[in-house]
């Protein structure tokens, strides 16, 4: 259990640790309210039911001589000035436990904010073999689903219990010292029914977790799988075979949540029906305690039963809550133990490259090297490439071609920095780029790969692709869209209307020509093209390439095809095969 609060702990930064330690201290005040509060009632029963005791109890004697200096004699006066400071005590710990309940929920909901945010922002900044790596629905499911469940299921219900902790603190400190024997007896009793009600079901509770974390993973790995399957899916029929698999994992992660609400809640009405023996049973017990001292019973019970009454009143959802708190520990432990993993992968000892306003300036006007360059993936001994030599120089026209699997997507990853060198160096103009320098040089590139990614926007904002529409150039990014030659009635028409999700609108080639157009708004001095024109008929293709070939005199094309056609405008043609690059004849 203290591993997991530790944990919590551990995952807040500075600023939401001071956040935290305000919510305690007002948690910490409230139960001082509250206490003085219960305490505050003892005084108006005691008078109520025997006025004598403004006589008989010295600090009510004190407070009767107080109230006389300013006029107050009759019990009546004094029971109503008891009353109205019994109501107004009670009135600000009500207000103080307002302020507190919404200082408590911000905390705990800016916590969903804070952790989504960091996740997100650290899983992008980390490095491109780490998302080849990674299961997209298991990164989306933690940052939207998991986040919400410990923040649900862990967070707010132990946050609660801390707090219900100082208020049973002070509760029954009050009480022990009414009655050190019924408050030992309650402590005994209520401690005992939890206990055994926690060892019954914590091995249930902590497979309920774990079974809710798997099957979350499974519904969004479903969800995920058919929308982007969707067209086969709806060409092969197979909306009932993906609607069942849903089901299944829906159905698991559903039934586990509601097990563990139910596991929560039961203990709830058992205690209500112990409180209710238990209140019972100090009313035979202290009626027994002060019959055996000789005091008058009727006579002095009624104020202490007043102040258990308003105790259990306060205690019971404060018990409840403290049970809660521990068994959402077990329950969530697994889903928490997910997060701090997901957290630690997103460190900053992870290699990423600086923002570009950071990074040292790239010039590139003479020529880009790879020099002696080989790259293996992570837990791999074989190397996908090995010893690549290659120079190109500024303004040329560079072909690279290869079967499938020979390394030419991986050599374009590393030229863009997507990936790192295992071994060798990339040189632009004798200097290597590294990460200090990687955001400027990036800066530098406009890369179109063979399936384009678009957003549902208009096609200006896929053009200049993370820039809102008010910051767009739109004369230069209708400049770029001809240059790709995009349809005119599609930029006619365009400012305005979406593209739908992924470019669903379009058709392949228009959605390849503004991917073009995208690169070429960054005014790159290299331009990447990996496959980019491969759905484009071969007339439209070449009247492309030639236009994107004049868009600018200081424009350097790298070029992956599979298309020898288009090899026409290369300046030099490299053949790639199992990881070695080597010069390429056109007469070959």
């Amino acid at each position: 259990m203290f591993q997991v609060l530790k944990k919590l702990y551990e995952i807040l930064d500075g600023p939401e640790r001071k956040a935290l330690y305000a919510v305690l201290f007002i948690v910490f005040v409230i139960g001082v309210f509250e206490i003085v509060g219960i305490a505050s009632i003892i005084p108006i029963i005691s008078v109520m039911d025997d006025p004598q005791v403004l006589e008989d109890n010295k600090y009510l004697f004190i407070y009767k001589q107080f109230l006389l200096n300013v006029g107050i004699e009759k019990t009546s006066e004094v029971l109503a000035v008891l009353a109205i400071t019994s109501f107004t005590m009670i009135a600000l710990s009500t207000a103080l436990k307002s302020v507190g309940i919404y200082l408590t929920t911000k905390f705990i909901e800016l916590r969903r904010h804070s952790l989504s945010k960091k996740l997100l922002s650290g899983y992008l900044r980390n490095d491109y073999q780490f998302f080849i790596n990674s299961s997209t629905s298991d990164l989306t499911k933690t940052i939207l689903s998991e986040v919400d469940r410990i923040v649900a299921q862990l967070i707010r219900p132990i946050i609660n219990m801390i707090s219900y902790v100082f208020l049973l603190v002070f509760v029954l400190t009050f009480l022990f010292f009414i009655n050190p024997l019924v408050t030992g007896l309650i402590i005994g009793v209520f401690g005992l029914l939890y206990l055994v009600l926690y060892v019954g079901i914590r091995q249930k509770i902590k497979e309920l977790g774990e079974q809710t974390v798997s099957a979350n993973k499974g519904r969004f790995a479903v969800t995920m799988e058919a929308f982007t399957s969707i067209k086969y899916l709806k060409f092969s029929g197979l909306e009932h075979y993906y609607t069942q698999k849903f089901e299944e994992e829906s159905y698991r992660f559903s039934n586990s949540v509601a097990l563990q609400f139910v596991f929560n809640q039961i203990p709830k009405h058992i205690v209500e029906l112990v409180a209710f023996g238990g209140i019972i049973l100090i009313s035979i017990v202290t009626l027994i305690s002060r019959l055996g001292a000789g005091e008058q019973a009727a006579g002095t019970i009624f104020p202490i039963l007043g102040a258990y009454a308003l105790s259990a009143y306060k205690l019971q959802p404060a018990i409840q809550a403290i049970f809660n708190g521990i068994v959402s520990l077990r329950y969530g432990r697994v889903a928490l133990d997910n997060l701090f993993k997901s957290l630690s992968e997103i460190s900053p000892d992870f290699p990423r490259a600086k923002d570009k306003s950071d990074s040292i300036k790239v010039n590139f006007n003479k020529y880009l090297q790879l020099k002696n360059l080989s790259f293996r993936y992570a837990n791999r001994n074989v190397n996908v490439l090995d010893d690549v030599n290659l120079i190109v120089g500024a303004n040329s026209r560079i072909g690279v071609v290869g079967k499938t699997g020979s390394g030419k997507s991986t050599l374009i990853n590393l030229v863009l920095g997507l990936l790192h060198p295992s071994d060798g160096q990339i040189l632009v103009d004798g200097v290597e780029i590294t990460d200090s320098n990687m955001g400027a040089w990036r800066q530098l590139i406009g890369y179109v790969p063979q399936d384009v990614t678009l957003v549902d926007a208009s096609i200006y904002e896929n053009i200049a692709f993370g820039l809102g529409l008010d910051d767009i150039d739109l004369e230069f990014a209708e400049h770029c869209a001809r240059a790709a030659l995009v349809d005119e009635g599609l930029l006619n028409n365009s400012r305005d209307k979406n593209v739908g999700e992924g470019g669903a609108k379009l058709s392949g080639g228009q959605k390849q020509r503004i991917g073009i157009a995208r690169a070429l708004y960054k005014n790159p001095k290299l331009l990447v093209l990996d496959e980019a024109t491969s759905g484009l008929d071969p007339n439209t293709e070449k009247l492309v390439l030639d236009s994107i070939s004049k868009f600018s005199e200081n424009l350097t094309i790298v070029m992956i095809t599979h298309r020898y056609s288009n090899l026409e405008m290369c300046n030099e043609v490299y053949e790639m095969f199992d990881g070695k690059i080597n010069k390429w004849s056109k007469n070959a």
